[in-house]
């Protein structure tokens, strides 16, 4: 345990996310891709516009809860707790729910509060700390390089970027568009024998070795919570998820096709064949199409490298007449 500000702190990993509040009606609440391509084209702006209206509306403002996982110690999950691509078990690591995020005001000027917006996971505030997760780590340098490279080196302290409360660092007065001043303070911190206040320094060891390694999928359990999830969903659930996942493989390259086709099985034979019938009603949609003159439609030939997609709409989609009586 480290001190910050005089109190004693343990460190708890965490994981976060946001649930709708309320939650939605899988069943009902949303859009299957014959409704999803109906509304691009009938309201391009349908979403955004109704996000706005519900912003504005005084009894439906839209909001999140934000639910915590709290990892005392992580060697009692069953699973890499640092896995971005495995869910913690609900039983051993019940959620708690610590806050709530509404959006109660839409942007007054576009540019300044949106397109200025620069989002970086690397500010946190004190009592926080950053994880070892891989996922994590990357986006700690990629998100603030993306931000100096489209907005400024200092663009963290245009006013919608920069923080609520005084932050002193005198090691950073340079570069365009500096918004800052501190005249002839010194442009470093001197050791005093203390630390600076606000400083906290990470409980977590981050000595080790670094080496190349081979990521290796174990059949026997790499597959698990897929199947877990799939299983979970509701018939109508299950039907819109093949139909998505053909509308985007049907447009792949065969062996590109064969070898997605293989880890679906994996995760559930009967999943796979669903998927397999509903590429091969596409490709048939497809092929009738062709014969229209004036239509290119997609193919795949042996001398091709590529492979032409097939024309848009999805020819095995339907128009949906009474679109906004469903909304």
């Amino acid at each position: 345990m480290d001190p910050i500000f005089g109190t004693q702190l343990k460190s708890t990993l965490v994981r976060i996310k946001l649930v709708p509040d309320p939650s939605p009606e899988p069943d009902e609440d949303y859009f299957d891709l014959e409704e999803a391509i109906t509304m691009a084209g009938k309201d391009p702006d349908y979403l955004a516009r109704r996000l706005y209206d519900d912003i504005k509306s005084e009894e439906s403002k839209p909001t999140w809860k934000v639910m915590a996982q709290l990892i005392e110690d992580p060697d009692e999950s069953d699973v890499n707790i640092y896995d971005a691509t495995k869910t913690l078990s609900e039983t051993q690591f019940p959620f708690k729910e610590f806050g709530k995020i509404t959006l109660t005001e839409c942007p007054k000027n576009f540019f300044t509060q949106v397109e200025q917006a620069g989002f970086n996971p690397a500010n946190v505030v004190p009592g926080w700390d950053i994880s070892p997760d891989p996922l994590l780590q990357i986006r700690l340098f990629a998100y603030g390089d993306t931000q100096r490279y489209r907005l400024g080196v200092n663009s963290d302290q245009l006013p919608t970027n920069r923080p609520c409360s005084y932050v002193y660092s005198p090691t950073r007065r340079d570069g365009a568009c500096n918004m800052t001043n501190y005249a002839n303070a010194r442009n470093y911190i001197r050791d005093s024998g203390k630390p600076p206040d606000g400083y906290y320094r990470s409980s977590l060891d981050w000595n080790g070795t670094l080496e190349r390694f081979k990521s290796e999928i174990n059949k026997v359990t790499e597959y698990d919570q897929c199947s877990d999830h799939y299983e979970s969903l509701t018939e109508k659930l299950k039907k819109n998820f093949v139909t998505n996942v053909a509308a985007s493989l049907s447009t792949a390259m065969q062996e590109t096709q064969k070898k997605s086709l293989e880890i679906w099985n994996e995760i559930d034979p009967d999943l796979k064949q669903k998927i397999q019938t509903a590429i091969n009603q596409r490709v048939k949609s497809n092929q009738t199409l062709a014969r229209a003159p004036g239509v290119i439609a997609g193919a795949e030939k042996n001398h091709e490298a590529s492979y032409l997609p097939p024309t848009a709409p999805d020819p095995s989609t339907e128009v949906v007449k009474n679109i906004f009586k469903k909304i």
